[in-house]
């Protein structure tokens, strides 16, 4: 038998619970008696095999331990069943969130996620649609409102007697300064030098090559003409 078949069978336990208002004990020991064990597997294949040793353990622990803490899981059921009151809940769907709020707190071997996951199983195999999105919101808003972690307060009294306890804090010895010693001078740093921009250097202007001055030629010079003398 698994646990899962186990779990069945203490919802069946709860709802007897419930009905005859006998103890857990007694109601365990009626359901599991061979014989009548051996007519309940008709009804339900739950009922295949008997539970072994550990199974049994389980299912004895957590209907006890239901029954212990009814008055508690009620009132859990009641504080995030927002809008509904506990009459107006089937039975059923009661008895499925008593038994993972049960886990959830009390069982130390099933995760918070797993008693979720198999009460929404059983619920879908027994309930509406409805009644699986109506238990898995009161699952939620109880795993977030009462398994989260929260930081826990400071008591003034307990701050106050640990300030008491802390030793007063002695100021730091300096050393003596002894004569003749310069404290080391740190050289300031220096900026980091930025390279001068250069201005880009321009192509040389050649002269212009000017054509040489040729002289200017003079006219030849012609000889004077002579009147030629007439003889007389």
């Amino acid at each position: 038998m698994t646990r899962s078949n186990a779990r069945e069978i203490v919802l069946h336990l709860i709802l007897d619970m419930d009905y005859t208002g006998e103890p857990a004990g007694s109601v365990v020991e009626t359901r599991m008696e061979k014989d009548y064990y051996a007519t309940l597997r008709a009804e339900n294949e739950v009922y295949t095999d008997r539970p072994n040793q550990k199974q049994m353990q389980y299912i004895e622990a957590v209907s006890a331990g239901i029954q212990e803490k009814g008055a508690e899981l009620r009132a859990y059921i009641s504080k995030y069943a927002i809008g509904w009151k506990l009459d107006r809940i089937s039975r059923l769907a009661r008895a499925i969130l008593e038994l993972a709020i049960y886990e959830i707190l009390y069982v130390d071997d099933v995760p918070a996620s797993v008693a979720v996951n198999e009460a929404l199983e059983l619920t879908k195999k027994y309930e509406s649609a409805e009644a699986v999105a109506f238990v898995n919101g009161i699952l939620g808003a109880f795993f977030r409102g009462e398994t989260e972690p929260a930081a826990p307060a400071k008591e003034p009294e307990e701050d106050a007697a640990r300030a008491e306890e802390q030793p007063e804090e002695q100021p730091e010895e300096q050393p003596e300064e002894q004569p003749g010693e310069q404290p080391e001078e740190q050289p300031e740093e220096q900026p980091e030098e930025q390279p001068e921009e250069r201005p880009e250097e321009q192509p040389e202007e050649q002269p212009e090559e000017r054509p040489e001055e040729q002289p200017e030629e003079q006219p030849e010079e012609q000889p004077e003409e002579q009147p030629e003398e007439r003889p007389e």
